[in-house]
């Protein structure tokens, strides 16, 4: 059986993209679940994204790849970053691509041309491991400095800085004007009105927290437990928690595909030979970047 990674995403096309460690990316139907695409990535993927028309993946070594759909058989390098992208966001307009990584940075960059950035979201001082864009212009950061920060994405200036009152953040899911937050042990609805969140509610559970994923009327929770639970979410209110079962009425149990690992944190190392890694990193991404500048040239 493979592990799949918690990132899969979903288009209004129909279509759900998947990623697993063992390098697999896949495309599926989402009304009959029939396996539409299936290919091997150049490294291990890290966080997958659907656009109208492509794929977008990153991988472990800091680059970030789209592929054409609907074969996957064309693909496109767009960016590296120094250091492992953990999470992308494509805007909705696919104007931009937002890339997070291990060291502290966000940073938007205009899509699907790349290699032009538009601007840096700076205030993490650890790892940055979830972006949501909110609204057209708001977009979370969730770290591994036990804060979510609150973006103005026109300005590229923190609206708000929510620190955690339990430890680190684990996961963030949103459903139009509610933001769900999770730590280890709980869940924190905060409630969007223009350029501030509100804390409405807050949820102490028994279990230890894996993911969150909310929609406007159900809050659902994977935990360390092989259970999946699923609570009613009314008015940034959560209650009456059930229990996900198969059809047939089996309880659902994803406890053998879940990982709850964050990335380390920073810690003094040997840096003897970072020096000339970081150099030839840098020689590649503008050897890429200088290739797609001469054939967006030659297409003008």
């Amino acid at each position: 059986k493979q592990w799949y990674q918690r990132r899969v995403r979903a288009n209004a096309a129909g279509r759900i993209a998947v990623i697993s460690n063992n390098k697999t990316v896949e495309v599926f139907a989402s009304d009959n679940k029939e396996r539409l695409a299936c290919i091997q990535a150049v490294k291990r993927p890290t966080s997958v994204q659907l656009t109208k028309s492509h794929v977008v993946i990153s991988d472990k070594s800091g680059d970030c790849y789209s592929y054409a759909l609907p074969d996957l058989s064309e693909s496109k390098y767009l960016l590296g970053h120094v250091s492992v992208i953990l999470d992308t966001v494509v805007t909705p307009d696919e104007r931009f691509l937002v890339t997070c990584d291990r060291d502290e940075k966000v940073r938007v960059s205009h899509y699907p041309n790349s290699y032009n950035i538009a601007g840096y979201l700076l205030g993490h001082t650890e790892y940055v491991h979830q972006i949501l864009q909110l609204t057209d212009n708001t977009l979370i950061s969730l770290g591994g400095d036990r804060k979510l920060i609150y973006w103005d994405l026109t300005t590229y200036q923190p609206l708000q800085t929510l620190p955690s009152q339990h430890g680190d953040y684990i996961s963030i899911s949103y459903s139009a004007p509610y933001l769900i937050a999770c730590t280890a042990r709980h869940i924190t609805v905060y409630k969007q009105a223009g350029n501030a969140l509100a804390q409405v509610s807050e949820e102490t559970l028994e279990h230890t927290l894996v993911a969150v994923a909310a929609s406007p009327t159900e809050v659902i929770v994977i935990s360390n437990t092989p259970e999946v639970a699923s609570y009613v979410f009314r008015s940034g209110l959560i209650s009456e928690r059930t229990v996900v079962t198969e059809n047939g009425g089996k309880t659902l149990d994803l406890s053998e595909f879940v990982c709850s690992h964050l990335p380390d944190k920073k810690k003094s190392v040997d840096t003897v030979g970072f020096k000339e890694y970081f150099e030839r990193k840098k020689r590649r991404i503008e050897e890429e970047t200088l290739k797609e500048e001469m054939k967006s040239a030659k297409v003008s």
